[in-house]
């Protein structure tokens, strides 16, 4: 699989769509309009309680015998554990920096940032895609979002990249450590808009910084930054490969490139959506 991925999912998806593995005792589901199906069912059929990256040792030694329990509250745990409704509402607290009309306010920051990230790996003759470009680019975009000197783009970008860095026999990083840094640099901001108030300048942090739970308590910093993990991990990670892996695929395919530039505010959305399933 590792050796010729594309391959093994190729067979996944033609073969055996909905595949049944003893070994992990897990069921690993490959046609995109499946994993899309599942993931919309909302009343707790399928939660994160037992983490979404789970390690090959984990899955071999953690075996089936009923539904989990639900993950705590009190604290809070990450949000991509949390069961609804605990899940939207920590969502909610933190999701104003990604409704519209707030990212297109960042239009000019965003078409800045990339011009200048153009000019700096055209310079350098050749460049990876992903991690000189497009994960350069995001993780500036996230810097600015959380309050982060977007200097330290690229340091924070190859901290996040090794969360992704797994070795089949080893099972990847020590997930405490990397969590452990990863905290150590959001909190920074957290305490700085603490200090100011949290009056809305920065609605990412701010949002949850002045959420209350039912019986009036506001969050910790530890809980805070366990919402902020996913939007950290997942802005710098994710969307980077995402978009460097389309842009490659529209330079092979010419014709494609040349129907998205033919009109660029009518096929532009379409082309990014096909690329997010791609």
């Amino acid at each position: 699989m590792v050796a010729d991925p594309e391959r093994f999912y190729r067979a996944l998806r033609d073969e055996a769509p909905i595949k049944y593995y003893p070994e992990y005792d897990t069921y690993f589901i490959s046609r995109f309009q499946d994993v899309w199906d599942v993931l919309r069912i909302a009343d707790n059929t399928f939660v994160a309680t037992e983490t979404n990256q789970p390690t090959p040792q984990y899955l071999r030694t953690h075996h089936n015998v009923g539904a989990p329990p639900f993950v705590s509250t009190n604290p809070m745990s990450a949000g991509s554990a949390l069961p609804s409704p605990w899940y939207e509402a920590m969502r909610q607290a933190h999701i104003a920096p990604f409704r519209p009309s707030n990212v297109n306010a960042l239009k000019d920051f965003i078409q800045t940032t990339v011009d200048k990230r153009i000019d700096e790996v055209i310079a350098m003759g050749r460049f990876d895609l992903i991690a000189d470009f497009a994960g350069r680019v995001n993780a500036t975009v996230v810097c600015h979002l959380f309050g982060i000197d977007t200097a330290r783009a690229g340091e924070l970008f190859k901290l996040v990249g090794q969360v992704t860095s797994v070795d089949p026999q080893k099972g990847g990083v020590d997930f405490r450590t990397f969590a452990g840094r990863l905290k150590d640099t959001i909190v920074v901001p957290l305490h700085a808009r603490r200090v100011a108030g949290a009056d809305g300048g920065n609605a990412l942090l701010d949002g949850l910084v002045n959420y209350r739970m039912p019986d009036g308590r506001s969050l910790s910093d530890d809980e805070i930054v366990n919402q902020l993990f996913c939007v950290f991990i997942a802005g710098m990670e994710s969307a980077s490969k995402v978009t460097a892996t389309g842009l490659m695929e529209l330079w092979s395919r010419p014709d494609q490139l040349a129907a998205v530039r033919a009109d660029i505010e009518t096929n532009l959305p379409i082309a990014v959506n096909e690329m997010v399933r791609f």
